[in-house]
């Protein structure tokens, strides 16, 4: 991944950019925590990423899963009131699905 020497300040260009920093900083914590959750509930026979996705390809495959399931939480929280928390939850899986792509990506790159 492309490190960067950009400066906090140069980011923060109005208070509503802050918010959605600060809201971003909350989300990616909440994904790294899931990952570990996740990874020590699926991964205690040392299964690799590439071993669960063959392909970057197949990431994507779950990307688009966790989009349907998104798009129905959607449709079913019109006639209803919405479940939060489940929605929440679907975003934090989607967000480290699409995380896998890249890492996946990222490896090809390194490969060549």
């Amino acid at each position: 991944m492309a490190q960067g020497n950009v400066e906090k300040e140069s980011l923060v260009t109005t208070p509503e950019t802050a918010r959605l920093l600060l809201w971003c900083r909350e989300c990616m914590e909440e994904c790294c925590k899931l990952l570990v959750e996740r990874g020590v509930e699926y991964n205690a026979a040392g299964t690799t990423l590439e071993e669960y996705f063959p392909t970057w390809q197949d990431a994507v495959t779950m990307v688009n899963v966790k989009v349907m399931r998104l798009k129905t939480m959607v449709k079913s929280s019109r006639m209803s009131t919405p479940d939060v928390e489940k929605i929440k939850d679907t975003v934090l899986d989607l967000i480290n699905y699409s995380v896998f792509v890249f890492a996946l990506l990222d490896g090809i790159n390194t490969k060549k």
